[in-house]
């Protein structure tokens, strides 16, 4: 990972390190403290894909001895997907989609192998428990922070029809709390608005022969999330084509 200082400001860019992890890709997330967890280092949480892993990399630069260096590796090594092997690196766990929420204090890793999600500790630096969040390729944080929103495709249950899914987990029970199935839909990129009233979820491409035949390319969709975990499809928007 290339830690870059003064991007987006009038500061002139400065490359600070290039910092070795585990194989990509990698997402990165950033913990820090907050009023209902005051106790959150600053730290940076960077997943390697084909390893299996999270490195975790100090960002206080008041903090000498951590600043960006890798001071944690965790092996998101699961035996019930790894044939009852522990510890293994590389695994199945396809780690992909992260986020932090300033409310639990937690980090949340999605598993894409394995179809659960992973809740860190980002004081300890450990995996406190798992949940299951099936057909999931990443997540998204709701505005409030307490929301996680996983959102995924079924390929493999009808070979003429894809089909997309959404699902909510509320971070402060560490529960599944619903799905929302899309038929024909691949979601692709999806957001909330400022608010957090309503979460937009772009289509496109996936899939091959009848599967992406079917396929919406050309729409948006708008969910009503003012209520989540209540998540409703209100409106679907027609656009350009995104056959990609």
């Amino acid at each position: 990972v290339l830690v870059v200082k003064g991007l987006g400001n009038s500061q002139a860019a400065e490359c600070l390190k290039t910092i070795c992890l585990g194989r990509g890709h990698h997402v990165t997330i950033f913990t820090a403290p907050s009023v209902q967890a005051p106790r959150v280092p600053h730290r940076a949480f960077s997943s390697n894909l084909l390893d299996g892993t999270i490195s975790v990399i100090g960002n206080d630069p008041a903090d000498s001895a951590a600043y960006l260096k890798v001071i944690a590796t965790l092996n998101l090594s699961d035996p019930r997907h790894e044939d009852g092997k522990r510890d293994s690196i590389p695994n199945n766990a396809f780690p992909h989609g992260m986020a932090y929420s300033p409310v639990t204090g937690k980090v949340y890793n999605m598993n894409n192998g394995y179809g659960t999600v992973a809740v860190i500790d980002p004081i300890k630096n450990s995996i406190e428990t798992t949940v299951a969040m099936k057909t999931s390729s990443n997540l998204l944080l709701s505005p409030n922070g307490r929301f996680l929103i996983g959102k995924g495709a079924d390929r493999k249950t009808d070979p003429e029809h894809v089909i997309g899914r959404l699902s909510v987990m509320d971070a402060v029970n560490n529960r599944l709390t619903g799905t929302v199935d899309l038929p024909d839909v691949y979601p692709s990129v999806y957001r909330f608005s400022s608010d957090g009233g309503k979460l937009y979820v772009t289509t496109a491409a996936t899939g091959k022969g009848k599967q992406k035949d079917h396929l919406k390319l050309n729409s948006v969709l708008v969910f009503d999330t003012a209520a989540l975990p209540e998540i409703k499809l209100i409106k679907e928007v027609a656009i350009g084509r995104a056959d990609c």
